[in-house]
């Protein structure tokens, strides 16, 4: 019986090692295949991030090639050839680059319609690039040189208080925008005015914030505020004397005129306008009598003294 015993223990203790091994190997076997996972990863990370390495490189060697070939070129010719590397690196640090020379080209040719093109699209797929800022503002000032002010201010406003870069020259467009707002009234005499009043205000903001921070307005900027502010002043000094303010009339009635001479009437012989009207004048006064001339005599020579004194 003992040793049934013996051999069933040493019988229940080989099972339990063998299971025991097998599930050391199939541990060993999901460790190595968990490094086979691990190596094979970071090898297609690696040949991913080379593989962008090279596209990234690839891009860029293609902007540099159309830089050098649009030198000298017509606008439309130079375009198409950014366009290239734009459609083949789309989303790519070079497409951007290529966006902007764009923009540039058509912008600097006075062709403002087509130089909007390129800044939208820059938006739409650059929104977190560093040169977003930059791109709206250009936006600003394409629009403003188009005529669409609203559009225009609805830009620039955006960038009234940062980044830091852009808000001098974004203010400034600002300004300016106002006054082409003033310059669109048309015979709306009292809308002219005030949008002029707008347009000083903002020049003189920028001038008179630049008296303490000089640093942070560059001097150009400075100079055209200053020299705008001249011509808005100069346009509201004759707004004015055209349009004189005109002092409210007493409550319940109109100003009355007070010792006015009679205005001659359209015969311009003295006529007054009330007897033109054919409106009864008042009476005049009576002519003084005619003077007789020979009923007039000198004064007598006064009658010498009778009793002289004496001449000693």
């Amino acid at each position: 019986m003992a040793e049934n015993k013996e051999a069933a223990t040493v019988d229940s203790t080989r099972k339990l090692a063998d299971k025991v091994a097998e599930k050391a190997d199939r541990i060993k076997y999901l460790v190595v295949a968990a490094i086979a996972v691990l190596i094979a990863s970071a090898l297609v990370i690696g040949w991913v991030r080379n593989a962008g390495k090279a596209r990234d490189a690839a891009a860029n060697n293609a902007l540099f090639k159309a830089e050098i070939e649009t030198v000298g070129k017509m606008p439309d010719e130079a375009v198409a050839v950014f366009g290239k590397v734009i459609d083949e690196y789309a989303g790519l640090p070079a497409a951007e680059q290529a966006l902007i020379s764009q923009f540039a080209l058509l912008f600097y040719a006075n062709r403002h319609k087509e130089a909007e093109a390129p800044l939208r699209e820059h938006l739409k797929n650059f929104p977190a690039s560093a040169f977003a800022p930059r791109i709206r503002l250009a936006l600003g000032q394409t629009l403003l040189q188009l005529g669409d002010i609203g559009g225009a201010k609805r830009e620039l406003d955006s960038l009234r208080n940062g980044p830091v870069e852009v808000v001098p020259e974004a203010r400034l467009s600002l300004a300016q925008a106002l006054e082409r707002e003033a310059d669109a009234a048309g015979d709306d005499k009292a809308e002219y005015g005030r949008r002029l009043e707008l347009a000083r205000e903002a020049y003189f903001e920028i001038v008179n914030q630049a008296r303490t921070r000089t640093s942070f307005w560059p001097r150009p900027i400075v100079e055209n505020a200053e020299f705008s502010l001249l011509l808005v002043n100069d346009k509201l000094a004759g707004y004015q004397y055209r349009n004189p303010l005109r002092p409210v009339p007493p409550e319940g009635g109109d100003f009355v005129a007070i010792d006015e001479p009679p205005v001659p009437g359209p015969s311009g012989d003295g006529q007054t306008d009330a007897a033109a009207a054919g409106e009864e004048a008042a009476p005049a006064a009576p002519a003084p009598a005619p003077i007789d001339v020979g009923a007039v005599r000198p004064p007598a020579p006064a009658a010498e003294a009778e009793d002289r004194p004496d001449e000693e």
